[in-house]
């Protein structure tokens, strides 16, 4: 991921996936009208698109890997020593966290499409929740090891990685949630942002932080560090760091509050509302009598 494409492939997948999310759950939740809503690990296309979203996933990770192992780096398994080159640790840290992934849509397609994995409900959003946990631990060690803008922009990206592995498991059990599974799915589309934010801060010429610089050290420009000519230029890009992952929240949020609008506009049966049975029956008769009229 030590590139500019390294880190837009899987903002571009989180963030395609955020939205899907994000949009399908305010239809459903609209269109349940005040029913028990029940969140989903994964959200059904129309017709034969039943499954897209987990075959996108398979082909996304799979595509990512390659990219990883094979595209973004001058691949050797091993040196003539027998070891793993320095240079391609990243890579396979990334590609395992990646298979990851994979195994989650797998069996989230066994389960769904057929009788081999009969799980019970809410035990795909727990193996979810683990695969956010790998990525989180990966992004937090690589916060770690990276110094000044790299170390900022990485450990933001922890937030919303973290935020994605609580809600799933609090679904695990919280499964008919509606509010969870909203925030799982903004979580999921920060996560998206992000990435593709930290590509633009850290990888293109143009858009990174004034007095800070990308220096790739391998033959094919990629890997290297992004750094600052000194403590203030350091202390200035942070600042903007900061200050570009609170603009990413705020629009996360009035994104998601203007889905759940238009899913209420379009969706929702007329005449519905949302108040549920204990409010309406709280507004009955207070003297505990019941009047004819309301037989």
């Amino acid at each position: 991921m030590g590139t500019f494409l390294g880190h837009c492939l899987p903002g571009g997948f989180f963030l395609a996936v955020g939205l899907w999310h994000l949009f399908s759950c305010v239809v459903r939740y609209a269109r349940a009208d005040g029913l028990r809503y029940v969140a989903k690990v994964y959200h059904q296309g129309p017709g034969f698109l039943k499954f897209f979203e987990l075959y996108l996933i398979i082909l996304a990770t799979l595509f990512d890997i390659f990219f990883e192992l094979f595209l973004s780096t001058d691949f050797r398994p091993l040196d003539k020593h027998g070891n793993i080159p320095m240079s391609l640790l990243n890579d396979y840290e990334h590609s395992a966290m990646l298979f990851v992934f994979l195994i989650f849509a797998l069996a989230t397609l066994l389960s769904e499409s057929t009788n081999l994995l009969p799980l019970p409900r809410g035990a795909l959003h727990g193996v979810a929740g683990f695969c956010f946990l790998i990525e989180f631990l990966l992004f937090h060690f690589h916060s770690a090891n990276h110094e000044g803008l790299e170390s900022q922009v990485h450990t933001l990206l922890t937030i919303p990685i973290f935020a994605c592995m609580a809600l799933s498991w609090l679904l695990t059990w919280q499964n008919g949630s509606f509010l969870m599974d909203l925030a799982a799915a903004g979580a999921l589309v920060l996560q998206g942002t992000w990435f593709l934010q930290v590509a633009f801060t850290l990888f293109f010429p143009g858009t990174i932080p004034l007095g800070c610089h990308h220096e790739p050290d391998a033959p094919n420009g990629t890997d290297g560090s992004t750094t600052c000519k000194d403590e203030m230029a350091t202390h200035r890009a942070k600042a903007i760091a900061n200050l570009l992952f609170t603009c990413h929240v705020a629009v996360v949020l009035m994104l998601t509050l203007a889905a759940f609008a238009v899913a209420n506009a379009i969706y929702k049966p007329k005449g519905a509302s949302y108040e549920t049975l204990v409010d309406n029956e709280e507004e009955g008769p207070k003297d505990g009598h019941v009047q004819l009229s309301d037989l």
